[in-house]
């Protein structure tokens, strides 16, 4: 689960990264390493958009690092449920439901009675 939500995050991060560079090129956007040490029309403009977007401050330094998080823990976070599938937990399905992050299945059909329980009958 975690893995997925890093690989959608990682690929959010890194379309909404291009398409900023993208919407200041005109102003020098993509010359990314000179705008990190001489701030720029582009790079004031880009923390603009994501500051009033995304509800936070991303310079052309930080964005990148998230990316680079994001991306490094798909695979990392990715590799450990392999390994704990099969030697800590059976059955992923029963272990959310036990730790109440999915739902238990609705009763669709009514309850199957077993002949045999029934007082009784006589076999």
């Amino acid at each position: 689960m975690l893995s997925i939500a890093f690989l959608y995050g990682a690929a959010l991060l890194f379309a909404m990264h291009g398409a900023t560079i993208l919407a200041v090129s005109r102003f020098g956007g993509e010359r990314e390493i000179e705008q990190i040490v001489d701030r720029g029309t582009a790079s004031e403009r880009a923390a603009l958009f994501w500051r009033w977007t995304m509800g936070f401050n991303a310079t052309m330094e930080s964005i990148h690092r998230w990316g680079w998080w994001f991306a490094v823990l798909c695979p990392l976070v990715g590799g450990i449920g392999i390994l704990l599938t099969g030697t800590v937990v059976d059955n992923w399905y029963l272990w959310a439901v036990k730790h109440h992050v999915a739902p238990i299945y609705p009763a669709v059909f009514a309850p199957v009675i077993d002949p045999a329980t029934l007082q009784g009958v006589k076999p």
